[in-house]
């Protein structure tokens, strides 16, 4: 159940996404409850942000700065309006930190796999200087690929940073490429002190949180859910991975976080055609072609405008163009895999293929450039 605490904060983020232009919801909803219970459970002045006794966090993922920016001004580091400038000419708030700008921030981090080795130089300093500060630190799933992660733990290790605790935010980020499932299992062979938690559970973060042993650092991994409660987000994990949603979609989310199931989605924009009960490769059609919908396509099709195509089976965008005047305007057309991953970008001029089209394999490797002149192929490269 989410408290209405954790809902609010996922409603600010939204909102300020909307503002400000920074859409990474997905992540940002990972580790709400994560950052929320560190700050509940830490010492530290947010009236007084350089206080010499004050514990240490650093989010190592620093893509997720909307939900950080969000937390401390729900602590009082500064008020929420302050955020609404970010990305701004001369903001404090950058898409990623700024130490040096920003009230409560220790580290200035989004080059992943770098966070969580200036935590272990931190935690190293004050166990030089018998300081009984702690330090925390937030490390992505997916930035767990980075050998800088590692290396950072055997320091740890090695030097007994029993004031280190080091959060993952497990939330299945790489299922397309490489998933480390099996991290907890790597901390403990490390000789970590190792705990698994339920990453969207307040209470047992901020209690795993308390607990620690001597001369072993402390490592929690946290199994979340990218884009937590919202179905839409979940369910189209890759698509939202940095995209920032209209008021429409801005209003699912909000039903979803107060618990509510939509069945209802809004079109992306003004003059829009969706064809989104098709399961072909054919887009037009003309009159007595053998198809479920048979009707000439250029009858329904904006004149200006953009049209979209969706897959049957997951509501996913699959093709994605602009119409001007009539016809296809010249430019890129895109295509998309059911999971959100680009599979094809189109070089267009006067309603034909014309340039380069680009191929991509599920994975998101470029397979292929073929090139185009008036529809017609004259060039293929393999690029794999």
């Amino acid at each position: 159940m989410l408290s209405n605490k954790s809902s609010d904060i996922r409603k600010k983020i939204i909102d300020l996404s909307i503002h400000t232009g920074q859409g990474r919801l997905g992540t940002d909803f990972s580790v709400v409850e994560i950052i929320d219970a560190i700050y509940s459970t830490m010492n530290h002045r947010p009236d007084e942000p350089n206080w010499d006794e004050r514990d240490i966090f650093i989010l190592s993922k620093g893509h997720a700065s909307l939900c950080l920016y969000t937390i401390l001004s729900s602590y009082g580091y500064f008020d929420l309006e302050d955020i609404k400038t970010l990305k701004k000419y001369k903001s404090n708030f950058g898409g990623h930190l700024d130490r040096t700008k920003v009230k409560g921030t220790e580290a200035s981090t989004g080059s992943l796999g770098h966070g969580i080795g200036i935590a272990v130089g931190m935690a190293l300093g004050l166990k030089i200087k018998n300081s009984k500060r702690r330090v925390y630190v937030l490390v992505g799933d997916g930035e767990a690929n980075e050998g800088s992660v590692w290396e950072s733990l055997m320091i740890a290790v090695n030097q007994k940073l029993d004031n280190l605790t080091i959060v993952f935010d497990v939330n299945q980020s790489q299922t397309r490429c490489l998933q480390l499932k099996n991290i907890d299992e790597i901390s403990d062979k490390f000789g970590c002190d190792v705990e698994v938690v339920n990453g969207h559970d307040t209470p047992k973060i901020e209690k795993v949180l308390q607990s620690k042993k001597k001369d072993k650092p402390k490592v929690i991994v946290a199994n979340t859910i990218k884009g937590y409660p919202c179905k839409t987000l979940i369910d189209n994990k890759f698509e939202w991975h940095n995209k920032v949603p209209n008021q429409e979609f801005a209003d699912i989310f909000f039903k979803e976080l107060d618990g509510k199931v939509v069945t209802q989605f809004p079109t992306l924009c003004e003059n829009l055609y969706e064809e989104k009960d098709l399961d072909d490769d054919i887009v037009h059609r003309d009159v007595g072609q053998d198809h479920p919908q048979n009707f000439d396509m250029k009858s329904v099709l904006p004149k200006d405008g953009i049209y979209r195509r969706f897959w049957k089976s997951t509501g996913a965008l699959r093709y994605e163009w602009e119409y001007q005047d009539g016809k296809r305007k010249d430019g890129f057309c895109y295509g998309w895999y059911q999971d959100g991953a680009i599979k094809q970008i189109s070089e267009w001029k006067d309603n034909k293929l014309h340039g380069k089209v680009y191929q991509y394999s599920e994975y998101g490797d470029l397979i292929g450039i073929e090139g185009y002149e008036h529809d017609k192929k004259v060039s293929h490269e393999k690029t794999i």
